[in-house]
């Protein structure tokens, strides 16, 4: 649903004419089934050939057929023979990806893109997700606890998470002897994000933001725009729009 909220707010469709999409990481092909259901042309781009195999059946199945390409997605501006796209979707991406890695890929969706495209992203992040992933028993009432104290004050809340991650750093470094931050860098989502971070990495690669907003455990649209901006630690997924700059000189 958010996919489609972006996409009718910020995609300009000159109708009756279709365009095209660069479904960047697409893996199984979600994105792109929902792009050419909705009369679009998607090119999907993925590291997995396995993955490209099922996105393709599954095109099948619901009578379509478009373009994958195996490539890895750090390294997709190396591609050719590619249309100027209007529209680039990067959905569930970006956190894993390394640092050099999505500046990369940012850089070089540019050089694929027609003027005034937008980039579509969703990414999730996970700097504080160790407190809460693979919890049993009464763990989990502590994390459903936890994920649902809106009546905190910001501050009280954001105080008694990171208190939390000081006694899980502790016991990551007594137990295994490394610091979460490196035991991330292992760790299929292995980016941080957090949406200052993220600002700063699309400023960098030459994008600027229309939009950018995040989401947690009630992603009810209300529930988005009077609840979550006080609690950013609560966030579980960031959404968001950007542009190519008007600075053509913008480096990694």
């Amino acid at each position: 649903a958010c996919f489609h909220d972006l996409w009718d707010r910020w995609v300009t469709v000159p109708e009756p004419l279709a365009l095209d999409v660069l479904d960047v990481g697409c893996g199984i092909g979600t994105m792109s089934l929902e792009v050419l259901r909705m009369g679009h042309r998607p090119v999907g781009v993925d590291f997995s050939p396995e993955a490209l195999v099922v996105a393709r059946e599954l095109a099948v199945e619901e009578g379509y057929e478009y373009r994958l390409i195996e490539h890895d997605v750090a390294a997709i501006g190396s591609l050719d023979d590619l249309p100027r796209f209007q529209v680039a979707v990067c959905f569930d991406i970006i956190e894993h990806l390394h640092d050099d890695e999505l500046g990369g890929m940012l850089y070089g969706v540019r050089r694929h893109l027609a003027d005034g495209a937008k980039v579509l992203f969703m990414t999730t992040p996970t700097w504080f997700s160790h407190l809460f992933d693979n919890l049993d028993g009464d763990w989990q009432l502590v994390r459903q606890a936890a994920m649902n104290s809106l009546q905190l004050a910001p501050g009280d809340f954001d105080k008694w998470i990171r208190r939390q991650a000081l006694i899980d750093e502790e016991n990551l470094m007594h137990m295994r002897g490394v610091e979460y931050r490196e035991r991330i860098k292992m760790m299929p989502h292995c980016n941080p994000t957090t949406t200052h971070r993220l600002t700063d990495i699309f400023k960098r690669a030459g994008y600027e933001f229309d939009d950018l907003f995040s989401g947690n455990l009630k992603t009810a649209v209300q529930n988005m725009a009077f609840y979550l901006p006080q609690y950013p630690i609560l966030h579980s997924h960031i959404w968001g729009v950007a542009h190519i700059a008007c600075d053509k000189n913008a480096t990694l």
